[in-house]
Parts: structure tokens; C-alpha cells; sequence
């Protein structure tokens, strides 16, 4: 979810195509919201909402909760800034604004950009 910056509810099938092509995992598509959903939800690192009533076809939505963000998000960005040398603020900063700064008259802050 991280990686396909998903800031908005969505369909789980979505992001276990996206892990199966990418990483070559397979995921247990009838017990998913069971073995998978569920347990993430209970530990709150997950939102899930149903799209229909019952048992019902359609896959559940989900997005990272803010913890989830804050505790996963913000322990990579730490733990990638202790081994680059990178402040984790320039690690957390926008693609947007990183782009910007490679277009800037000053080597110093294109150079930063670049990093």
C-alpha cells in the first residue's frame, strides 16, 4: 500500500495484483479478508469496509490507518536516513518539491535533490 501510495479506500484485489506481479506472492483469494484483512484491522494498521451486505462478491476496501503511517511509514524513512546519511525531513519530503529543487540555480540544493 505504501508503495502504490494509497491514501484512499481501496479494493484489496487491487494491491494483491500488484504484489503478485511485483514480488511473486501468492495470497489465499477466498480466506484473504480472514487470514489477512482481519488480523491487520485488529492491530489497527488497516481500515477495511465492506462493499456489499452478507457474504456478497465484491472485495472489501482498505487503506493504511494513520498509525499504520506514522509507526511503518515513519521507521523506514528513520531507518533509510541512518543508513544514507539523509535527514529523514529530506527523506519525507514531496516528489513535487524534490523535483522543483533539481531545476534550482544553486548546485548545493540540485545536488540535495539528487540524493
Amino acid at each position: 500500500m505504501i508503495q502504490l501510495g494509497i491514501n484512499q479506500l481501496t479494493a484489496w484485489n487491487t494491491i494483491v495484483k500488484y504484489a503478485r506481479s511485483r514480488y511473486q506472492i501468492r495470497f489465499p483469494t477466498k480466506s484473504f479478508v480472514k487470514d489477512v484483512i482481519d488480523p491487520l484491522v485488529d492491530l489497527e494498521l488497516i481500515e477495511s469496509r465492506k462493499t456489499t451486505k452478507g457474504r456478497g462478491a465484491k472485495p472489501n476496501l482498505v487503506k493504511l490507518t494513520d498509525k499504520a503511517n506514522n509507526e511503518l511509514v515513519g521507521y523506514l524513512i528513520n531507518t533509510i536516513a541512518d543508513l544514507t546519511e539523509i535527514s529523514s525531513v529530506e527523506l519525507n519530503r514531496s516528489f513535487e518539491d524534490v523535483i522543483i529543487d533539481l531545476e534550482h540555480p544553486d548546485k548545493h540544493i540540485k545536488g540535495k535533490a539528487l540524493e
